[in-house]
């Protein structure tokens, strides 16, 4: 891609001090995201899928300063937002918006949808009286609820409802960058295929970028332009959909990828089972981090950390066997 990314990750840390004696002084970490790099592109939806714990939700959430990183830079249209005061931060807020797994959670139950969403024009200041009114009509009609919604408290809906609610409450500040953290794994199969196609209208409609965070790769096959795949605390390969799908590179990626349910008898997929568990992110093993589990392990992936080798423009991978590609 030749245009400049709207945002990306270089060698982002973020390391949970881990606590003990009798002093409660700090006794180790747990490398929840060690070390990642990622550029994403205008308009385009990126896939960041791995198993539970790989720190994918850990990613987001220091996209958006919920979490201060240990280390690195998030570049966001040329500021780097992790050396922003909380002030300057602020204006960039209304920008870059999340939608978390569980909107039962999110949302507040003492406050009805049309309190929901006024909150953050009131909050930046954007806008009040008729204006606001209208605004939030507008957005509540775009996911696809009616007026009537606004006057309803949260335990009021089903799950699929305050998703859109959510959705709702996220674009209300017209930003243009939006974390979408497990959005639809919560729902049944029939409101996550709504969910997904609602996403794809609004960011064609609103002009938006998605980090879709999730750990089910049928559900990225369908929205994703690209794929980053993690494991533990690492990003392992970059790819499009296309190549990710059809010709896998990273031996985690091709267990991921064989781990996806057949879809039809014919099907000839073969299974590839991973050894062993996955290792501790306190103390994570040296070089590779795959290395413990990988059947084409050698030597020399125990020893030095592997980084990203370019395949083509669109497909990098960290693996030792291809690194003189």
């Amino acid at each position: 891609m030749n245009e400049q990314p709207i945002l990306q990750l270089k060698n982002i840390k973020q390391y949970f001090p881990i606590k003990g004696g009798l002093f409660k002084q700090t006794v180790g970490h747990i490398k929840a995201v060690d070390g990642i790099s990622l550029s994403i592109y205008k308009n385009e939806t990126i896939a960041l899928v791995g198993e539970s714990g790989c720190g994918k939700s850990t990613t987001g959430k220091m996209i958006l300063r919920l979490i201060q990183p240990t280390d690195g830079a998030i570049i966001y249209n040329g500021k780097n937002i992790v050396e922003l005061s909380n002030s300057q931060f602020r204006e960039l807020r209304r920008d870059i918006q999340i939608v978390f797994q569980d909107p039962y959670s999110s949302l507040n139950p003492r406050m009805t949808v049309r309190q929901l969403l006024l909150e953050p024009l009131l909050t930046h200041k954007l806008m009040n009286g008729k204006a606001a009114e209208q605004e939030i009509k507008e957005i509540i009609q775009n996911v696809g609820l009616t007026e009537k919604s606004l006057t309803k408290y949260p335990h009021e809906f089903s799950g699929g409802q305050r998703q859109r609610i959510s959705i709702a409450r996220a674009l209300v500040l017209k930003p243009k960058f939006l974390v979408l953290d497990e959005p639809v794994s919560a729902l049944d199969v029939s409101i996550q295929a709504q969910i997904l196609n609602l996403l794809d209208n609004l960011q064609k409609k609103y002009d938006l970028t998605y980090l879709f965070i999730s750990h089910d790769l049928n559900v990225v096959r369908h929205v994703s332009d690209r794929i980053a795949v993690m494991y533990l605390g690492n990003i392992v390969e970059v790819a499009t959909k296309e190549q990710l799908f059809s010709n896998p590179k990273h031996p985690y990626s091709r267990a991921l990828i064989s781990a996806i349910p057949k879809t039809h008898p014919n099907d000839t997929v073969e299974r590839i089972l991973l050894k062993g568990e996955i290792p501790d992110p306190s103390n994570p093993p040296q070089g590779c981090p795959f290395h413990t589990r990988c059947q084409f392990a050698m030597e020399d992936c125990k020893k030095e950390r592997i980084e990203m080798t370019k395949l083509s423009e669109d497909h990098e991978v960290a693996c030792i066997l291809y690194e003189n590609n």
